[in-house]
């Protein structure tokens, strides 16, 4: 394989895996999330282990975590990967959409500008479990799309 193949599949396979936090994870709502709070079983404020299944077929770990001021961030814990971070909104029910991106460096290493991994989360709490589907779009610096990918998530909510 040449180093531009694999530079784009491991950009492939982080973009997958980032998705999955879906990744995707675990991600943070309307209040800050307290380790001594009480919380509503559909409440989806807080962070979650989920379970990240690619359309690809491919498996991930992830953190998804909504908080305060409408910030969430997805981190991919297994296998590891950078965090994504951008915004999220309640609906009823436990119901959530969120948005969130992620850089990488370009090939002329730290400094130079490199693809952006666009994730949007569609998904509800119910009874300390979240679950949902994710789309992921890749683009080059030049802001033209390289890659596309969709999945599912699932997975219980963290305790302190």
């Amino acid at each position: 394989m040449t180093e531009d193949s694999l530079g784009r599949r491991s950009v492939l396979r982080n973009a997958g895996i980032a998705a999955g936090g879906a990744v995707l994870g675990g991600a943070a709502l309307a209040s800050p999330a307290s380790a001594t709070g009480r919380h509503d079983h559909d409440e989806i404020t807080g962070s979650w282990r989920v379970d990240v299944h690619n359309d690809d077929g491919s498996e991930t770990v992830s953190i998804l975590s909504f908080a305060a001021g409408q910030v969430c961030i997805v981190h991919d814990i297994s296998p590891a990967g950078p965090p994504f971070t951008g915004t999220w909104r309640s609906g009823r029910h436990g119901w959530f959409k969120a948005t969130v991106l992620t850089g990488t460096p370009g090939e002329g290493g730290p400094g130079s500008a490199g693809v952006v991994i666009e994730l949007k989360l569609r998904g509800a709490a119910r009874h300390d479990f979240v679950s949902g589907s994710f789309t992921f779009r890749v683009t080059d610096p030049g802001g033209n799309e390289v890659a596309t990918g969709s999945g599912t998530f699932d997975g219980p909510r963290l305790e302190a």
